[in-house]
């Protein structure tokens, strides 16, 4: 059997780094003694006795209360958020309170301007005798037989629709004071 020459070289080259390392160790002749603490602050001491002495600056220093500041910059969020909305429509005319502010329920938030609040009831109640008018005008077109029953419902829902705008307005008259200030619900 052959042996290649790669795997003799490196067979070789253990051997002398094997060799390499145990050479080291052959040389002495042990453990090595190592002074405990005491002996070598003795030995520093008599070191230190033949140097000359050291001059030394002393004072007094006396204890004083420090203030320490720290200057953060962040940025808050409110815990809660509440969202208020009015039961009427209309433009805001003052606003008592900042934006932010901690408020309580029944606190005034804004109060709302009421100009506009019976031109709006006029308007609606003219709105109301209009579409009367049409109805009561589509039924007797309907008697002679002119009208067709499309027009009749689309006549109705008029006159309906014209009826609750009137009460919506009237309600919003009624409310007017007690509406022109905005409160939390909660």
């Amino acid at each position: 059997m052959r042996i290649r020459g790669t795997y003799i070289t490196a067979t070789v080259i253990a051997v002398l780094i094997g060799a390499w390392l145990y050479s080291g160790q052959l040389g002495e002749n042990g453990v090595e003694e190592h002074p405990t603490l005491a002996q070598a602050n003795q030995q520093r001491s008599a070191e230190l006795q033949d140097l000359a002495p050291t001059k030394v600056r002393a004072r007094v220093v006396h204890a004083a209360p420090q203030v320490r500041e720290v200057v953060l910059r962040g940025k808050t969020e409110n815990k809660r958020t509440v969202e208020v909305k009015s039961e009427v429509a209309g433009r805001i005319i003052d606003r008592p309170v900042d934006r932010g502010a901690v408020v309580k329920a029944g606190d005034p938030l804004c109060q709302l301007s009421l100009d506009d609040r019976m031109a709006a009831l006029n308007e609606a109640r003219a709105a109301l005798e209009q579409a009367t008018i049409e109805y009561d005008g589509s039924l007797r077109l309907k008697e002679r037989g002119f009208q067709s029953e499309t027009a009749i419902a689309q006549a109705r829902a008029r006159l309906a629709a014209a009826d609750a705008e009137l009460t919506r307005r009237r309600l919003d008259l009624e409310r007017g004071p007690r509406a022109a200030h905005l409160r939390p619900t909660a």
